[in-house]
């Protein structure tokens, strides 16, 4: 009697192409063939699933359809599996593979539209960290300040984008009928905040500053690094406390 393992690995070989199944397989009136395939059908059905469920505003973006037709042809070009016994969050690699499907390369804007919900989804399953608040810092003496480094809690993500996401989704989240997508780029700060995952939209000053402080930089070095940018800190701190940005501060060694 072959074991479970074994079993399972002579599967997932016959399913890379790399070996047959049929071995293992009792012969009666369903031929290997046919019976290994109602399996292979159910695998890529679960894997659809599980990319559905990552990026279900590809899905409602382009079609059902479309998303589908990408998805399996995605599902069958992959060399590795999960290894973890887990589908959640599978397919970091399906918006590169956006950029190259013949059905969808030619919506420019998609491959970021989709990591940027690939970044929610992460967020949303990141540790668990009890935000700062304004009155964590209220003690602080005023003279170290500038060597004050900001932990940015681990749920946030960071992205910019060449191409204006925010009113893409707009349209898909149904907030608006319809946009002229204008010529600029999008800054996009992802934070969980109380069990829900919110997008907050920066100027190009403010996504630089959340980058430096998520560079590990002190406070000091990122004031003197943002130089004659137009940038309003005391506003920026504010809204990161009140967003629960940061999880933890430290001060830099003298």
């Amino acid at each position: 009697m072959v074991d479970l393992l074994n079993l399972q690995k002579a599967f997932l070989e016959t399913y890379e192409g790399t070996r047959s199944f049929k071995d293992f397989v009792k012969i009666n009136a369903v031929s290997p063939e046919n019976r290994f395939s109602v399996y292979k059908g159910n695998v890529e059905g679960a894997f659809r699933n599980a990319l559905e469920g990552t990026y279900p505003l590809i899905w409602k973006l382009i079609g059902q359809k479309c998303a589908d037709g990408a998805a399996y042809a995605f599902i069958r070009a992959q060399k590795s599996y999960p290894q973890e016994g887990t589908l959640l969050n599978w397919g970091r690699d399906f918006p590169e593979f956006l950029k190259t499907f013949e059905a969808t390369k030619v919506l420019s804007y998609l491959a970021d539209f989709a990591k940027l919900e690939c970044f929610t989804g992460e967020s949303l399953c990141a540790e668990e960290k009890v935000p700062l608040i304004a009155g964590d810092l209220k003690n602080i003496p005023s003279q170290h300040y500038e060597r004050l480094i900001f932990i940015v809690h681990p749920s946030l993500f960071l992205f910019s984008s060449s191409y204006p996401l925010d009113q893409i989704l707009e349209v898909v989240e149904e907030r608006a009928l319809s946009v002229t997508l204008e010529n600029r780029g999008a800054y996009a700060l992802i934070i969980r905040q109380e069990a829900r995952i919110n997008t907050h939209w920066l100027s190009e000053a403010e996504f630089t500053f959340f980058s430096y402080v998520s560079s590990g930089l002190s406070l000091g070095e990122i004031l003197e690094k943002m130089g004659e940018r137009k940038f309003d800190f005391q506003e920026t701190l504010s809204f990161s406390l009140k967003n629960g940005v940061f999880s933890d501060y430290i001060f830099m060694t003298e």
